[in-house]
């Protein structure tokens, strides 16, 4: 991709409306400021709400989404979700746990903010915010990564600005993904730990990887 071209495509994107600091922007848009993205405030339907497909997160604490979910019984939604309008109804682009937790909640409806948001900017705020909080695991990160460079061209230092991470934590998170998903899912269920599995990437033998991880495991 040229640097032209590079450029133009960034241009589409979040760094083109707000720059890096997402969590700013998101606030902004919570307090209805940012007139230029939001093109509504009301309540919805939780049935008429799809997840993101560009939600980075696949795991989500039970624990932490049935406390979540009783203090919105008992003290209502404070943080509406973000989301925009699709063919199906609307589309998640933040505030999965929230909407996740009003549904357990018995809750049919709930108070969310309308964005024009295309898809590029969708992924972005789904990975940025939660780079940002922290919430993800190191292959949930990856994967996100990798999604940025299949669907949108991203350089792994285009990657890198985005999220304020060094090139050197983009490459050796996406080496993670060349391993087993065996592997990869002990990772996700903290069975392994990043420093576990790294050296497992130099071998060629799959099955050889396997076994070692799983004697790391045993020990």
């Amino acid at each position: 991709m040229s640097n032209k071209q590079s450029k133009n495509r960034l241009g589409k994107g979040l760094g083109a409306i707000f720059g890096d600091d997402v969590e700013s922007v998101l606030e902004d848009i919570q307090r209805g400021d940012r007139n230029d993205l939001l093109t509504g405030r009301t309540q919805i339907p939780v049935t008429e709400i799809r997840t993101n497909p560009y939600q980075p997160r696949r795991e989500f604490d039970q624990e932490k989404l049935d406390e979540l979910s009783e203090s919105i019984q008992l003290h209502g939604l404070f943080t509406p979700i973000l989301v925009r309008k699709s063919i199906h109804g609307y589309e998640l682009i933040a505030g999965e746990r929230r909407w996740r937790a009003t549904k357990q909640a018995g809750i049919e409806d709930i108070n969310a903010i309308i964005v024009d948001f295309n898809d590029e900017q969708m992924m972005e705020i789904s990975l940025i915010e939660n780079v940002q909080r922290e919430d993800l695991n190191v292959v949930e990160e990856a994967l996100a990564y990798q999604q940025m460079i299949d669907k949108f061209g991203y350089t792994q230092q285009e990657i890198a600005t985005k999220v304020s991470k060094s090139r050197t934590h983009i490459t050796n998170l996406l080496r993670l993904l060349k391993l087993p998903q065996e592997i990869l899912d002990m990772v996700i269920n903290n069975k392994l730990q990043m420093g576990h599995v790294r050296p497992l990437i130099t071998l060629d033998d799959e099955e050889l990887m396997i076994e070692i991880a799983h004697d790391i495991v045993k020990n």
